[in-house]
């Protein structure tokens, strides 16, 4: 009989739990996993749920700044969504700063994490009632995504848009819709 059936059905970390007390698991190979729940239970609006996955996923991962900051983009999310906006502004900025070293890299494949943080921070700063800020870091998502649609317009386009709009919208908020267009 296997240890999930053993455990019950509703405990949805008992193969996690299987994963964390194997002495073969790789940290990272845990964190990626916990990680990888985190997603799905935004999606699906548990962010509570994905609070406690991201917040182990995080604690699981080495100290591989990349993994982190990616988890902490989804954990700010989460956060956000269970009203906890001064704490995803804070999660926020410290996937950044991990994140700076390769903002002026042309391929480095998290910059599209870099840029994605970016506007997320924009989005909390603005329910923040802070759009000179959210403005700023807005500022700086729009020539991330912008080269990033250099390599793959499909993929990018629609974030950039989307970087676009929330400028716009922010400037707006700042009663300077004349530099909005």
């Amino acid at each position: 009989m296997d240890r999930a059936a053993d455990a019950g059905d509703d405990d949805p970390f008992v193969p996690v739990t299987v994963l964390e007390t194997h002495p073969g698991t790789e940290p990272l190979q845990l964190g990626m996993v916990l990680g990888d729940m985190g997603g799905p239970q935004l999606d699906i609006g548990a962010a509570e749920d994905a609070i406690v996955s991201l917040t182990r996923s995080a604690k699981a991962v080495p100290e591989d700044p990349h993994a982190r900051a990616m988890i902490h983009c989804r954990g700010a999310l989460a956060l956000h969504r269970c009203g906890g906006t001064k704490d995803a502004i804070h999660l926020a900025r410290y996937a950044i700063d991990l994140l700076g070293p390769i903002e002026n890299e042309t391929d480095h494949p998290y910059l599209l994490w870099l840029a994605q943080l970016h506007h997320d921070l924009a989005v909390y700063l603005r329910a923040d009632a802070r759009p000179l800020e959210a403005l700023g870091a807005a500022g700086r998502a729009i020539p991330l995504r912008e080269r990033l649609a250099q390599t793959d317009p499909g993929m990018h386009t629609a974030p950039l848009i989307s970087d676009l709009e929330l400028t716009a919208s922010l400037l707006d908020a700042l009663d300077r819709p004349d530099q909005a267009q």
